[in-house]
């Protein structure tokens, strides 16, 4: 549509003040916005010829005010969200007048920039002078008395450390993550600007017992430019709260990461082209003039508060006799120089929010694609261990039918109009079969989700080992790297859209939040759930946190890991809060989490990710919407087939693995098998008649072959206690066939000590986290691995690879035994947010395992340690015999 019958050239000159500064802070983000709106050949047509040189930028705005003027101004403001625009509605805008007041917007801006570049000319130097003396004087006194300062800190109380922390920063925030508490209360302006950008500096998080230690230490081994990418990352959010202003990116910028000296860390650049600012700003080595400035006054702030905490702590020794090093020498120094920590800590597991609290406070952990790739591999694992265990145990798919029966009946329920009370058959048959089209659209779903991961993450680790040219902080990642990099990126804004569906999907089910939900009537006649913000005032504090969690601009702006952080405090902290939660929503939580993980460590990279290569950027979208592509047909397909009947009766689906073995009983269970082969026979014959493939073949290489176990046939207890010795899976406890296939069949060594503790390295170099076979010597090779427990872990690990018959009834392991079983076994364990917990066996790192903690009874039940040990067992191969009582 085009907006006026004028000539090119009038409407050019009309709008010569927008396009004056469109041609400065045009980028790739907004044109691929833009783009979006229009016709798809027109994408392709437009991109191709604005990227190629083909047409300026003056003519691209031309094409496209000719597709749509909304289109033109929705762009406008996405750079200047304050400058006057004419309504996008308008079909017959005076431009004329428009421009006027758009001129004068831009005059006035103009001005500001000129004014703030002098000032930040004047004043800069005499910040990074201050910031560069703290630093000096930080890292002589704490060369010198390291010892004394830790002893001294870790002694204190609470009350005499939030003593000392008040002097050195008074009116410090109280809390733990202050700008939630901002957000909550919808506070906005500069009052908020150090608790938005600095949120670590707050009494709850230092008062710790090692965080101040960290934060003292961190800061001392290293220059300040090895903070100042880490230190902008509450931009986003301050904006948004208009803590700080969101200038427009101009001409001139301050360097900073990778700027090594006094006399050039600070210091203003002028860019000649629009591309030069890009690579610089948004790398994350260059920074828009304000912010740039905003971060060496924050670091002067963090530096001097350091610095009185030092002299507070150390005040009765002189320090003025404290020898410094030269300043040259230090900013020699390596860029990985760490420190040890001087402190013991004598827990057998973290959580996750206090690990991401932690490393607040250490060095910037820079990107390992290899840690990133072995945790995903570890839920790669997990969805494949699923996707078997619902085709091989009966009690397994019956768990999961009613896992998602809660909330299938409810949505099935407002679907039909129906009360809780007047529920009939025909919401009870609707819920069941979308039970039934859930459990295996998931289980299908979940490993083509991480297997695209993996892939992609191995294409990246690839692309690592093949660079020609080391990466460097103050230059643009080399054109392979940064492909591999942004193929990756655009995966993952995939994988969240379908995390964000489903858990909203599990919410507007669950019984705690029904009624702050409301039924819409859409434009196109469906009805659809939505919050009702009448409500709001009553929502509970978990909902609130859950609901921004979906809003993919909030989660953009905060940061998924910071919400989940907030969360997961909330429930540990509050019963009830953590009791309004479902199984499924925390399954959901835990889901989101893994994602927001990546994506989190995606946002650390250092430098940062650009945007793509012009000729690239479509081929990269295609590629990762084709991986995809079957995800979206089999959940379009799938709903549509005919299941649940084969559920029925669900008596039939009784599978007595606990109780004791007669011949009734292992009829019983050949029986359930029977029936669950029928189900996923079913599927298959369905399938292939709507597309021609069996559910396998859909999945292809993605699925690792595993063959299927079944009970065979009874045998008298007499003859079953001659078996059960030397069973490497007994199969009385497994009900699964006694030649169940190991994975590995790696030898590692014969005995493991577990005290004291002799743990790795966290994230060990790619040299160390090798997956070849462990070279051990030959005298020390054993066909079965042997772990020496206390008696108390012993007896939990029996429970799951009993070693008699009369072990093979139900039996149940509280979850807090079984952390301290697998932490005897030399597992490092993370709490992960949701109900994940992580466990990485420091005797073969390539092998981590996730386990989900029963909700809410923290209790396993004996269907659940059958199918852990059978994980386990495939995993390490584990048996009855492996472990020995210390």
């Amino acid at each position: 549509m085009s907006t006026t019958n004028d000539s090119p050239t009038k409407r050019i000159d009309k709008l010569e003040a927008a396009l004056n500064y469109l041609v400065e802070d045009v980028n790739l983000d907004s044109v691929l916005n833009l783009l979006s709106n229009l016709e798809i050949t027109d994408q392709e047509r437009l991109g191709k010829a604005f990227y190629s040189g083909q047409i300026s930028q003056v003519e691209f705005v031309e094409e496209v005010l000719d597709k749509g003027f909304a289109i033109f101004i929705e762009l406008m403001r996405l750079h200047q969200p304050t400058f006057p625009y004419p309504d996008p509605n308008d079909k017959n805008p005076d431009l004329k007048e428009w421009n006027e007041k758009f001129q004068e917007a831009f005059r006035i801006q103009e001005n500001e920039r000129q004014a703030l570049l002098q000032t930040v000319r004047r004043k800069a130097p005499l910040v990074v002078n201050s910031i560069l003396d703290d630093w000096e004087t930080l890292q002589s006194i704490r060369g010198a008395n390291s010892e004394v300062l830790n002893r001294r800190w870790m002694k204190k109380t609470i009350e005499k450390r939030k003593n000392i922390l008040s002097r050195a920063w008074p009116e410090m925030n109280p809390v733990h993550r202050p700008e939630y508490d901002i957000i909550q209360r919808k506070l906005k302006g500069p009052l908020h600007r150090d608790a938005l950008l600095m949120p670590f500096i707050n009494l709850e998080d230092l008062c710790a017992s090692k965080n101040l230690l960290n934060m003292i230490q961190s800061r001392a081994s290293v220059p300040p430019e090895h903070f100042a990418f880490s230190d902008s990352a509450g931009f986003p959010i301050a904006i948004e709260l208009e803590a700080v202003k969101d200038t427009a990116l101009n001409g001139t910028i301050m360097l900073l990461t990778g700027q090594k000296t006094r006399a050039t860390y600070g210091t203003l650049k002028t860019c000649k082209s629009q591309t030069e600012k890009e690579d610089h700003v948004y790398a994350g080595f260059g920074f828009k003039l304000d912010q740039g400035f905003i971060i060496l006054q924050n670091q002067k702030k963090i530096y001097s508060f350091l610095v009185r905490c030092v002299e507070l702590l150390l005040h009765d020794i002189d320090l003025s006799a404290t020898a410094a090093k030269k300043m040259d020498e230090v900013f020699e120094q390596e860029r990985s120089i760490g420190f040890t920590e001087t402190w013991s800590d004598s827990k057998e597991w973290h959580s996750i929010s206090e690990i991401n609290t932690q490393a607040c406070y250490g060095l910037p952990q820079p990107f390992s694609v290899e840690s990133v790739r072995k945790w995903a591999g570890a839920r790669r694992d997990e969805a494949e261990d699923n996707f078997w265990a619902l085709h091989e145990d009966p009690a397994y798919f019956v768990e999961q039918l009613v896992n998602f029966h809660g909330q299938n009946l409810e949505l099935s329920r407002r679907t039909i109009n129906e009360t809780p009370s007047r529920s009939s058959h025909k919401v009870d048959d609707m819920a069941l079969h979308y039970d039934c089209a859930d459990v295996v659209f998931y289980s299908y779903r979940d490993v083509v989700i991480w297997d695209a991961i993996m892939t992609y993450l191995t294409r990246l680790e690839h692309a690592k080992a093949n660079l020609k040219v080391e990466i460097q902080l103050s230059k643009r990642l080399p054109r392979d790297y940064e492909l591999a990099l942004g193929s990756f990126i655009c995966l993952m804004s995939a994988v969240w859209i379908y995390a964000t569906k489903d858990l909203y999907r599990s919410l507007m089910s669950c019984p705690s939040f029904q009624e702050f939900y409301e039924v819409v009537s859409e434009e196109d006649g469906s009805q659809s759930l939505r919050l009702n913000e009448a409500t709001s005032d009553r929502w509970p504090l978990i909902l609130k946190l859950l609901n921004t969690l979906v809003d993919i601009r909030t989660v953009e702006i905060w940061g998924g890991v910071n919400i989940l952080d907030k969360m997961e405090r909330i429930i540990e902290s509050d019963s009830v809060q953590y009791a309004t939660m479902g199984t499924n929503i925390r399954r959901q939580i835990s889901r989101m989490a893994a994602f927001s993980h990546i994506w989190d460590t995606l946002r650390r990279h250092q430098p940062a990710y650009v945007g793509s290569h012009q000729e690239s950027y479509k081929d990269l979208h295609r590629d990762c919407i084709s991986q995809f592509k079957v995800i979206d047909e089999l959940e379009d397909i799938i709903p549509k087939l005919r299941l649940s009947a084969h559920t029925k009766p669900r008596s039939a689906f009784d599978y007595p693995a606990g109780r004791k073995r007669t011949l009734q009983h292992v009829k019983q269970m050949q029986h359930a098998e029977s029936k669950l082969d029928a189900f996923w026979s079913q599927v298959d014959l369905s399938l292939v008649r709507k597309t021609g493939k069996t559910l396998r073949e859909w999945l292809g290489s993605k699925l690792t072959a595993r063959e299927i176990q079944r009970t065979p046939p009874w045998i008298p207890e007499e003859a079953q206690q001659r078996r059960v010795k030397g069973n490497p899976l007994p199969m009385e406890f497994f009900d699964f066939g006694a030649n169940l296939a190991l994975e590995s069949s790696e030898k590692i060594p014969t005995e493991i000590k577990t005290k004291p503790k002799t743990r790795g390295e966290a994230y060990p170099s790619p040299e160390s986290s090798s997956t070849e076979p462990m070279v051990v010597p030959e005298e020390a090779k054993s066909p079965v691995q042997i772990f020496r427990l206390p008696k108390k872990a012993f007896k939990t690990i029996a429970t799951f690879y009993p070693t008699s018959v009369e072990d093979r009834t139900s039996r149940k392991v509280q979850w807090k035994d079984f952390l301290h079983v697998m932490y005897s076994l030399d597992f490092e364990i993370e709490k992960r947010h949701g109900s994940e917990w992580y466990f990485e066996p420091t005797w073969k790192r390539n092998a981590p395992i996730t386990v989900h903690e029963p909700h809410p009874s923290h209790e396993m039940n004996f269907d659940k340690i059958r199918f852990e040990a059978n994980r386990m067992a495939r995993k390490y191969g584990w048996s009855a015999d492996s472990f020995q009582v210390k």
